[in-house]
């Protein structure tokens, strides 16, 4: 009778070892999940900032000055895009370089990601390429990308962001947003200009908990005001309730579709501060929004 005794209090030692170990192994798989959060989403990058030729073989700097290497500027920036994103637990799903930006990257590939960030050379060219991203090589054949090449293309990525001149001029770009699921597309009805850490303060203010919109027009107002030129920060919104309610984290769950326009004006001979106003393309109605700012001097154009 003793042994049995001394069995059963032996096996219910054990039980309890065993459970202690179980619930330690579980305590600390639960502990290492609240300091250790899984990926908010993914991002992607495209840059085309860096040229060589032209169709007949002249240094693309000697035809054009605006073709100059954007490298030394957008390297430092999209560093810093990334490390922002990056300690945000969003995860990068690819970044192609001046020498990978192909037209099947913007048709195939860039749309996988939640959000995308594109730097480098735009044009805009009336009834001929409209407003476009420029390529390597351009102006060489199929190396721009303008609206129609990525019609009915962006479909789950919910927000480009593109840091290029007059790619947005052309209000074709309108009609991407047509029967997809992506929000907006942020960029310039006008030249703008490098400083180093523009796209990197965008990335900043959107992991802050600010609206998708209100971070590219104040970091616009913010880095380009003080400069000689005018310049436009427009974007492209499927509606207004998303162009004011989309978060990085939380977009706006609104649905319909009324595409806005929204344009915020900055730098030579305005006085002080402009709202920006936005328009529905579709009825012609006319809000205006007035966000806080400051001002930076920027450097180099786009």
């Amino acid at each position: 009778m003793i042994k049995s005794i001394k069995s059963i209090k032996s096996i219910k030692s054990i039980k309890s070892i065993k459970s202690i170990a179980i619930f330690s192994i579980i305590f600390t798989i639960l502990v290492f999940a609240c300091i250790t959060p899984a990926s908010s989403g993914t991002y992607s990058i495209t840059q085309s900032s860096k040229y060589s030729i032209s169709t007949d073989g002249t240094i693309l700097k000697d035809v054009l000055p605006i073709h100059a290497d954007l490298s030394d500027w957008s390297n430092p920036d999209l560093d810093g895009l990334k490390k922002t994103m990056n300690a945000a637990n969003w995860k990068l799903k690819a970044h192609y370089g001046s020498n990978e930006s192909s037209m099947k990257v913007f048709q195939e590939e860039i749309d996988k990601a939640d959000i995308h960030f594109h730097a480098g050379h735009g044009l805009n060219i009336p009834f001929i390429a409209g407003g476009h991203m420029e390529l390597k090589n351009h102006p060489l054949p199929g190396n721009a990308v303008n609206a129609n090449d990525v019609k009915g293309k962006w479909n789950h990525c919910k927000w480009f962001l593109i840091h290029s001149c007059h790619v947005l001029e052309d209000k074709n770009w309108a009609n991407v947003l047509k029967g997809s699921n992506t929000h907006g597309i942020l960029g310039f009805g006008s030249t703008t200009y490098t400083t180093g850490k523009f796209l990197t303060a965008v990335a900043e203010k959107i992991t802050n908990n600010q609206t998708i919109a209100k971070a590219w027009e104040q970091t616009s107002y913010d880095q380009l005001n003080k400069i000689n030129d005018n310049i436009i920060a427009r974007s492209f919104f499927k509606n207004i309730d998303q162009y004011k309610n989309d978060k990085l984290n939380k977009p706006s769950q609104a649905n319909h579709e009324d595409i806005v326009m929204c344009d915020k004006k900055m730098g030579y001979g305005l006085r002080g501060e402009q709202p920006t106003e936005c328009i529905s393309l579709k009825t012609g109605i006319k809000t205006k929004f007035y966000p806080e700012t400051t001002s930076i001097k920027p450097k180099q154009e786009l």
